[in-house]
């Protein structure tokens, strides 16, 4: 989950990126959505990507609502919903107990 100042900055990152992107295709954005990632996880804990789901809701110019997906590359399916049942997880537990940081269990 991206807190504080590195939703900012993963925005900044990844709108520099897409408008070096003349014309966005599938390839492209991937890759510009790889790169800005990775750039705020280097810059914010010190650490590199294993893999990621990017989950968003998106409204288009006519207000038609719609989701939007992506993954790291080379993610398999299962990981995906891993990741994404993990997220679930953590967000019941913010629900239960709300302004605590959960630290994975060792």
């Amino acid at each position: 989950m991206v807190h504080d100042g590195r939703a900012a900055r993963l925005r900044q990152v990844l709108a520099h990126r897409l408008v070096r992107v003349s014309e966005p295709d599938g390839d492209a954005i991937q890759t510009a959505v790889n790169e800005a990632i990775e750039t705020v996880i280097r810059e914010h804990e010190g650490g590199f990507t294993i893999r990621w789901v990017a989950l968003v809701e998106t409204a288009g110019p006519g207000g038609a609502r719609g989701v939007w997906t992506m993954t790291s590359p080379d993610v398999m399916a299962w990981d995906t919903l891993g990741l994404l049942e993990y997220g679930k997880q953590m967000q019941v537990r913010q629900l239960v107990t709300p302004g605590e940081d959960y630290e994975e269990d060792e």
